[in-house]
């Protein structure tokens, strides 16, 4: 799928999305960047089909609110090949009530507010599935990692602004300087050959300085 440019995407958001909320219309540009233009466009939502790794990406103009792991808006939904074996569902939905089974269509949905949060969830499903976490340790594995990527981020951004403090950081600070949080999050082969990568998982954090 071909990309564009930041400035040909921004360009396109400002004549295409006048009137949407600007968190939604910075991840647009982030999706238009890395998809091109979407193949469909509503009043209400933009669409991407076959958009690899993503069977179907919807952004919505507007959420739904959402709590775990912290307060955020479910804009982004984003669609795999994968089928949930029926005895799995109701733990799935017990981790995380974002998530969408359909299993006619052997399909697996994911709702939240950026594609790093959606790959991180399939992630941990994917898990639960194979009977490798139960739904409570996927959900303390998964605000484990949210709060060391809010970590890294803040030591990111400390490190562009030269206010860097020495001394004694936090474990946290510790396991995200030695790759254990994000490291930890490993891609996992689903149904359909699709590869859950960790890398859009470390792209805010590579791209924070451009």
């Amino acid at each position: 799928m071909p990309t564009i440019s930041s400035q040909d995407a921004a360009a396109w958001v400002h004549d295409h999305l006048v009137g949407w909320p600007a968190l939604i219309q910075s991840l647009a540009v982030e999706l238009l960047r890395r998809y091109g233009t979407p193949q469909e466009r509503g009043t209400r939502h933009l669409a991407w089909y076959d958009n690899a790794p993503w069977k179907r990406t919807v952004l919505w103009k507007e959420g739904a609110p959402h709590n775990f792991p912290r307060p955020h808006q479910d804009i982004l939904e984003q669609t795999i090949d994968y089928r949930v074996p029926l005895e799995k569902v109701p733990e799935l939905l017990s981790y995380n009530g974002s998530l969408l089974v359909d299993h006619t269509r052997g399909e697996l949905t994911v709702h939240c507010d950026s594609e790093r949060a959606n790959l991180l969830t399939l992630n941990i499903a994917d898990d639960i599935v194979k009977g490798e976490r139960t739904a409570d340790q996927g959900s303390a594995y998964h605000a484990q990692v949210v709060r060391g990527l809010d970590v890294c981020l803040r030591d990111a951004l400390d490190a562009l602004n030269m206010h860097l403090v020495e001394g004694d950081v936090s474990a946290e600070r510790k396991a995200c300087q030695q790759g254990e949080f994000v490291g930890g999050i490993e891609a996992s082969d689903v149904e359909g050959g699709v590869g859950l990568s960790v890398a859009l998982l470390l792209g805010l954090l590579q791209n924070v300085g451009e």
